[in-house]
């Protein structure tokens, strides 16, 4: 039942052997009688599985046509043509040749036999499956297709012996280790015949390196300027030959693992803003070019605070300076140069800053104004790289100089100058809370002319008569009302002779709490910066919640606007604004998510002061898995393929998953039921803009069938990110191994003796299990004797063999030696036709000559 080998080595070395006694015993007739000789074949040899051949066989002592010199092949003769006394010709036939061995062939005459030459065949391999495979990839299985192919045949892989399992004279396997793949080039391989030493030449096998692709760049941006940085590349297909190019021009490149490289980006390819694409380049066999990604080079980044300088009023002939602070947004240093506009009176102090990677500065702008009128005039901040910065400068100068400050009950007052803000304190909607707020003239008199605010929700009271004079030092109050209306943050302007302050409070509502709900699961409650998380849809397609406000209050709640910040969740139902929700009452509306990309999507909801997070993950739309047929042969390598309806802007990544349930009747997993890249599961990508999947370099990816009956399922597996995209069902297929009748591969008839013979006969069983076996002989033409059939019940050793572990890693697959004792003449028996059954039926008769 089981692999072994030797036998056909032992039968040729045997037969040589008793050619060889044949020439002693006969050596002093043959001198005596002028025995013929061979002095050389035409051809001398050939390759297996090879037509028929005529084969001339030149020497001497041939005779004539009416000595009848005969050609030998392995002790049978020939059909031989008598060309001169020198020279024969042979028919060798197409079966004598199709075993790799070294054949004995010698002239027979009245006179005697020749001496002996030999005659190869050589093994021939025509295919490798597969041809090749991507650099790194686990131990495989390589299938070799030829001719010739015997049992004691060793597959050497650059003249290194792989671990060989023969199937028939058309197929052997070899398992080809990790570390034999583990690099890009190509090695030969080639089939030895040990007994022989007849060696195949030698078929090339190609081990690629993978096409790399980027996934993402660490920095994926850096500020014009920037010193020598380090660029991360984490992606995939990353060897390490792998070379980074910046623009097209390679980078000093380090390999750190399959996923990521780095790279030394010099401080002259970041010296000036833009974008800078980045690829990786591996070299043959296989490689190439990753699409490339990019590496922004921004103008470097700082913000000033604040944004404007009010410098309120300033004193004729004196001088004010308030402070911009300048802060370093990058993480290297930056020069930044200060100027004030041509002509005005403002100065900035110093005019030129060094900030520190990440730090800050600040930077004095004086105000002096030499007439009593307003001033405007902006500052300009510039940094060595480029981009500017500009902010408001605005002063009035005046005769006299008012100040102003405000309270609020049992607080300290606060002094501000025109532009600064009146913070309220939080305040319900309905009540009012109050500010006391003073204007005092210093040094000299003024005249308030106007006071006012212009909003109803800010109120002034207790305002003296307009216009109002100061004397030197002294004040006026008033009384500032602020009574929300509406939940949220509110402003208003007031305005003292014609300067502005800014007036700030926040209503409060009565509590309103929120919950959503989404079709066939119970409401979910939330409150401000939690996440709503949409169902996840097709995209194109949509899927929805229904939000609800709900006032448990004992007064009404009024909302001033609700909005969603994309266009992706859109809000339908909403009410117009601003709305109430009534004591005791509740509001709702409808969350809908249509994304038109795979992956994840995130929006802002806003409820009034109130914000939430809205989720939602976008599937892929009409994907297909094709080559996957509903019912399949056994010992099969259909392509699988992976595709979609539409392509997307961006690219995806998956894995084809394949499962294997065995419905024989020893159910047993079959370890060939795998992809043609080893193993269960197998990724691809699909490339931005395009419809297929791509698995390496090919858009399609091959899985054996084994020869165990049973389904065989392959399902898809997408994601966009760390998001899964596959839409739901999964386009998964089920192929059907059917339980089949046995299929002989080979029978070969070995151990041949005076007295008995053996047949060995190989195949395999989808069932894995058989009950008869059937030999059906014929005697050879012109004997006396009849043929006979020999029924076997091989049912028990069937059963015991597939229950084996060992059995498992060969599938179904069976090597079956019968032997037989023959009494009487065993050279009568001229063909045997072998049978086998299950419970399924018989297989096909495959028939073999003694």
């Amino acid at each position: 039942m089981k692999a072994q080998g030797g036998s056909q080595a032992a039968n040729r070395q045997l037969l040589r052997l008793l050619v060889a006694v044949v020439f002693l015993l006969g050596g002093s007739f043959a001198a005596l009688a002028q025995a013929p000789v061979i002095t050389s074949l035409s051809p001398g040899s050939t390759l297996a599985g090879g037509p028929a051949l005529t084969l001339t066989v030149n020497g001497s002592g041939f005779g004539d046509v009416a000595t009848g010199a005969t050609v030998q092949w392995n002790g049978t003769p020939r059909a031989t043509t008598f060309v001169s006394s020198t020279q024969l010709t042979a028919s060798v036939l197409a079966a004598d040749l199709q075993t790799s061995t070294v054949n004995v062939v010698w002239v027979t005459t009245p006179s005697g036999a020749s001496n002996v030459v030999y005659f190869q065949v050589y093994p021939v391999i025509s295919s490798l499956n597969p041809p090749s495979v991507l650099a790194g990839s686990p131990s495989f299985t390589l299938v070799l297709i030829g001719a010739g192919f015997g049992d004691s045949d060793v597959v050497q892989w650059n003249g290194s012996p792989l671990v060989t399992t023969w199937i028939n004279t058309t197929q052997s396997t070899a398992v080809v280790p990790t570390a034999l793949v583990a690099t890009a080039g190509t090695a030969a391989v080639i089939v030895l015949n040990q007994p022989d030493q007849l060696v195949s030449a030698p078929a090339t096998f190609t081990v690629n390196n993978p096409v790399p692709a980027i996934s993402g760049l660490s920095p994926g941006s850096v500020a014009a300027g920037s010193a020598d940085l380090t660029l991360t590349v984490n992606g995939s297909g990353f060897v390490a030959g792998s070379v980074v190019r910046w623009n097209g021009s390679d980078r000093a490149t380090t390999f750190i693992s399959p996923n990521q490289l780095q790279a030394v980006i010099p401080a002259t390819d970041v010296g000036r803003s833009g974008t800078a694409s980045v690829t990786v380049v591996n070299s043959p066999p296989g490689g190439g070019a990753s699409a490339p990604a990019s590496v922004t080079i921004s103008v470097p980044r700082f913000s000033v605070t604040p944004s404007t300088l009010d410098f309120g009023e300033v004193l004729v002939g004196s001088s004010l300076s308030r402070i911009l602070t300048i802060s370093n947004l990058e993480n290297t240093s930056l020069q930044v140069f200060a100027s004030t506009t041509a002509g005005s009176p403002f100065t900035a102090s110093p005019a030129t800053i060094t900030l520190p990677p990440s730090g800050s500065a600040t930077l004095a702008i004086s105000f002096d104004p030499p007439a009593a009128r307003r001033y405007g005039a902006v500052a300009s901040l510039l940094t060595s790289a480029g981009g500017e910065t500009l902010v408001s400068l605005d002063g009035l100068g005046v005769a006299s100089l008012l100040t102003y400050r405000y309270s609020l009950p049992a607080q300290s007052p606060v002094t501000l100058t025109p532009g600064d803000s009146v913070l309220f304190p939080a305040t319900d909607i309905g009540e009012t809370a109050s500010a006391l707020f003073e204007v005092q003239a210093r040094g000299t008199s003024a005249i308030i002319n106007t006071i006012a605010s212009n909003s109803a929700v800010f109120t002034l009271s207790n305002l003296p008569s307009l216009p109002a004079t100061l004397s030197a030092n002294g004040s006026l109050t008033f009384m500032i009302g602020f009574r929300p209306t509406v939940a949220g943050t509110v402003s208003g302007l007031l305005s003292v002779n014609n300067q502005p302050f800014l007036l700030t409070g926040t209503g409060v509502l009565a509590p309103l709490t929120y919950r959503y709900a989404v079709s066939g699961q119970p409401p979910v409650g939330v409150s401000s910066g939690a996440t709503i998380p949409l169902p996840s849809v097709g995209t194109g397609s949509t899927s929805s919640a229904l939000f609800e406000i709900e006032n448990p209050g004992t007064i009404p709640a009024s909302i001033n606007s609700i909005s969603s910040s994309s266009t992706l969740f859109a809000l339908t139902g909403l009410p117009s604004f601003p709305t109430t929700v009534p004591a005791g009452g509740n509001m709702t509306f409808t969350i809908q998510f249509q994304p038109v990309l795979p992956g994840r999507a995130t929006a802002s909801l806003v409820v009034g002061s109130q914000s939430f997070v809205l989720s939602g993950i976008g599937l892929v739309s009409g994907i297909t898995l094709s080559g996957v047929q509903d019912m399949t042969p056994p010992a099969e390598q259909p392509r699988a393929a992976v595709s979609l309806s539409s392509p997307y802007a961006m690219p995806l990544t998956g894995q084809l998953l394949l499962t294997f349930t065995p419905t024989s009747d020893n159910p047993s997993d079959d370890p060939a039921v795998q992809f043609s890249s080893g193993g269960r599961a197998v990724d691809f990508t699909i490339p931005a803009n395009d419809t297929r999947a791509q698995f390496g370099e090919a858009f399609d990816i091959g899985f054996s069938t084994g020869t165990v009956a049973g389904n065989i399922q392959i399902s898809v597996a997408l994601r966009n990110g760390l998001d899964t995209v596959t839409p739901n069902p999964d386009p998964s297929r089920t192929a059907v191994v059917e339980r089949r009748a046995p299929t002989i591969a080979n029978v070969s008839v070995s151990s041949r003796t005076a007295s008995g013979f053996e047949i060995v006969v190989t195949g395999y069983a989808t069932t894995r299990s058989l009950t008869r076996a059937g030999f059906q002989f014929a005697a050879r033409p012109g004997s006396n004797v009849q043929g006979g059939a020999v029924n076997l019940n091989v049912e028990s050793l069937f059963t015991t063999w597939y229950q084996e572990e060992e059995s498992r890693a060969f599938g179904s697959q069976f090597r079956l030696r019968v032997p037989f004792t023959v009494q009487g003449d065993a050279n009568a028996i001229g063909s045997v036709s072998v049978t086998l059954s299950n419970i399924i039926g018989t297989s096909t008769p495959y028939s073999v000559n003694f």
